[in-house]
């Protein structure tokens, strides 16, 4: 009986842990929309969806992180255990007995290495992917700003769902600026009224420098750490020198 529940109790850990890395690919791709990330999750999970395919559409069916590892770890045992002599089985059960723990050991380091490499390098938005806003982001600069210009330069999606909230850095000649303060109805404000917050963006590329003649234009009341009210918010500041336009936006629902 111990030998039975042993590798039972194994096999439901792996396919909770299998129901999680799909959750987390697909809850990372609705708040961040960042598609390497998803399909990090995606690829950790894959050994375990390819052993048992039919562990995703129970998992999309049940709508639980632990009914779904539950009625999967059930089945997986029925047919495995109905096709124990099967010449497939025995290679699967073969490719394992080879893996010492010194190998489990060195493969989730690495593993665990990868993840952390990669998802810091997303953090930081290395490589920068998204070129130009994006049409599934705020309604309010797709509908305000011409093509020319929200067609361009690397845009960052800060975590949200129903609302949007991201990050534009582009470089605009002194007349798109102008179009840009016009169109989302920013006024001028002080130097020292921008929150802290916006210096310390994640994206590596977002690195705005104050000097004298930097322009700062914003709606009223721009929230900084806060979520603010319903409606679109943006900070934007502009600097004559390299013409680099640096604009957070908060469009909430």
């Amino acid at each position: 009986m111990r030998k039975f529940i042993l590798p039972a109790l194994l096999l439901f850990i792996a396919n909770f842990l299998i129901s999680m890395l799909v959750g987390a690919s697909i809850l990372s791709y609705l708040l961040s929309q960042d598609i390497i990330l998803a399909a990090l999750f995606a690829l950790l999970a894959l050994p375990g969806v390819i052993l048992q395919p039919w562990s995703i559409p129970l998992l999309l069916w049940s709508k639980g992180l632990l009914f779904s590892p539950i009625i999967t770890t059930g089945i997986t045992l029925l047919i495995y255990w109905r096709f124990q002599h099967a010449s497939w089985i025995k290679k699967i059960a073969a490719l394992f007995q080879k893996l010492s723990f010194k190998k489990l050991g060195l493969g989730l380091f690495v593993l665990l290495s990868g993840i952390s490499v990669v998802s810091l390098s997303r953090f930081k938005d290395i490589p920068a992917l998204k070129t130009g806003i994006p049409r599934q982001s705020s309604y309010v600069l797709n509908s305000s700003l011409p093509d020319l210009i929200r067609q361009r330069g690397k845009f960052y999606q800060l975590p949200s769902f129903l609302d949007k909230e991201g990050l534009w850095q582009v470089k605009v000649s002194e007349n798109e600026w102008k179009q840009v303060i016009k169109q989302l109805s920013l006024d001028s404000i002080a130097q020292k009224d921008v929150p802290s917050e916006f210096n310390d963006m994640p994206p590596y590329w977002w690195q705005p420098s104050f000097q004298a003649s930097t322009q700062v234009y914003s709606t009223p009341n721009f929230p900084g750490k806060e979520r603010g009210s319903d409606g679109f918010h943006a900070i934007a500041l502009w600097n004559a020198d390299d013409q680099l336009l640096y604009l957070w936006f908060k469009d909430n629902f």
